[in-house]
């Protein structure tokens, strides 16, 4: 009977030790399964959705968006995902990729930081979506003005409305004038 019990305990022992692996595999699986459903363009997942999916959907999209071996389509989805998760580590991951090579994933950045955390927007706020509004590409240019109509700072409506009155392009013109018409709702 002894022998049986000690039998037991040593099948036991490497179960027990091998469950940090267990979860590292379960955490990779969900890892998987999240870039799966991030690539479908039919999938629009919920808070709930990506809770079920994997272990901690937060940092696993910040994982995602960071990282350039990614995809852009992939980045773009985690970088509108985190919306999710409003907190002051999400910010900074925004305001980090804010700065990307990929213009797509630096107006989106943009954008997300102005829709986002824009009712309480404070001066750094304000000075990235300005900056976004003169970077040299257009796509960003673009979601800076949008993101403009979003926050609440004193700066955001006068500058909305010179680039509605002076801006040369037009389509920044009526982007800056529809980002004005939101901020009136």
């Amino acid at each position: 009977m002894r022998g049986l019990f000690i039998a037991f305990l040593c099948a036991l022992i490497p179960a027990v030790a091998a469950s940090g692996d267990v979860q590292d595999s379960r955490d990779s699986q969900g890892e998987t399964r999240l870039v799966a459903m991030l690539g479908a363009v039919d999938i629009v997942p919920t808070a709930e959705i990506l809770a079920r999916t994997v272990s901690d959907p937060r940092e696993a999209l910040i994982r995602t968006a960071l990282q350039t071996r990614h995809s852009i389509w992939l980045r773009l989805r985690a970088i509108s995902l985190l919306s999710f998760f409003v907190d002051m580590e999400v910010r900074e991951v925004l305001e980090q990729l804010k700065d990307d090579p990929v213009p797509n994933i630096r107006g989106l950045a943009l954008y997300s930081l102005g829709r986002t955390y824009g009712e309480r927007a404070d001066s750094r706020l304000f000075r990235s979506l300005s900056a976004g509004v003169l970077d040299a590409q257009h796509e960003v240019r673009e979601y800076a003005v949008r993101a403009l109509g979003w926050i609440r700072h004193p700066g955001a409506a006068p500058l909305l409305e010179q680039l509605w009155r002076t801006h040369p392009d037009r389509l920044m013109r009526r982007l800056a004038e529809r980002s004005l018409r939101r901020r009136e709702r």
